[in-house]
C-alpha cells in the first residue's frame, strides 16, 4: 500500500514495481554485507533486483510503501510491514504473488558458498526475531535512494515524514535491522537506538536492531 499522503492510487502498478527493484538493487550493491556475501559485483546487482523484485511485491500487498521525490521525480523508496503480521515474506505470499519464479532466478545468481553465507545471516536475524516483542511496532524493512541522491538528506526527511503517519495508525515504535554499520550514525540521528548486535560465530556478519518510540 501507498502511504504517501497526495497519492492518488493504493498501490504501485507492474512497472513501477520493477523501476523500484531497480533503484533500491543499486542502492544496495554497495552495501557492505552483500558484498561480503556476493562476491561477483555483476551477479550481486543481478541477484538482489530478483529478490527485491520478489519481496517489494508482497509489501506493496500487504505492506507499506513510502515513494521519495524530488521535483515530481521518484527518486528512492521506503518500505515498511506490521512486526506482528506473522507472515511477513512467507512462502504462500510469494506464490499469491507470483514470486516463486523470481525466488529461482535469485537462487541461480549465487554460488553454493554464497548461499551458505547467505544462510548464517537469515539464521541469526531470525533467532533475534522469535524473541522480541512485536506488538504495536511497524518495521521500516528497506530504504533506497538514486545514486545521484545520496548524502542530500532526501532520506532522513522522508523517514520523518512517516512517522505521525503511523502514529496515528496506532503503531508505538518503529524497528529496523542495519547490517551496515556506516548506517548507525545516520538512523541514530534520526531518533533510532540499538536494542540489540548479534554477530555470526565467524564474526563475519553482525546485525544492529534499532528502535524508536514514535
Amino acid at each position: 500500500m501507498i502511504v504517501n499522503e497526495n497519492s492518488l492510487k493504493d498501490y504501485l502498478s507492474k512497472k513501477e514495481l520493477i523501476e523500484m527493484a531497480d533503484i533500491m538493487s543499486d542502492a544496495f550493491v554497495n552495501h557492505s554485507n552483500f558484498i561480503y556475501i556476493i562476491k561477483r559485483e555483476n551477479k550481486r546487482k543481478q541477484a538482489l533486483y530478483y529478490i527485491f523484485l520478489m519481496m517489494y511485491k508482497i509489501i506493496n500487498k500487504y505492506g507499506f510503501i513510502y515513494t521519495v521525490k524530488e521535483k515530481k521525480e521518484t527518486i528512492g523508496y521506503i518500505t515498511f510491514m506490521d512486526s506482528a503480521d506473522k507472515a511477513q515474506i512467507s512462502f504462500i505470499r510469494i506464490l499469491k504473488t507470483r514470486g516463486l519464479f523470481l525466488i529461482f532466478k535469485f537462487f541461480y545468481c549465487l554460488k553454493f558458498s554464497e548461499i551458505k553465507e547467505l544462510i548464517k545471516y537469515i539464521r541469526i536475524y531470525n533467532k533475534y526475531q522469535k524473541t522480541d516483542n512485536k506488538e504495536s511496532k511497524i518495521h521500516l524493512y528497506s530504504t533506497g535512494v538514486k545514486n545521484s541522491f545520496k548524502g542530500k538528506g532526501c532520506m532522513g526527511k522522508a523517514i520523518r515524514t512517516t512517522y505521525p503517519y503511523f502514529k496515528n495508525l496506532g503503531y508505538k515504535k518503529m524497528v529496523l535491522e542495519t547490517a551496515d554499520l556506516s548506517n548507525i550514525p545516520i538512523y541514530e540521528k534520526l531518533g533510532f537506538k540499538i536494542v540489540e548486535t548479534v554477530s555470526t560465530k565467524d564474526k563475519q556478519q553482525t546485525i544492529c536492531f534499532m528502535i524508536k518510540v514514535l
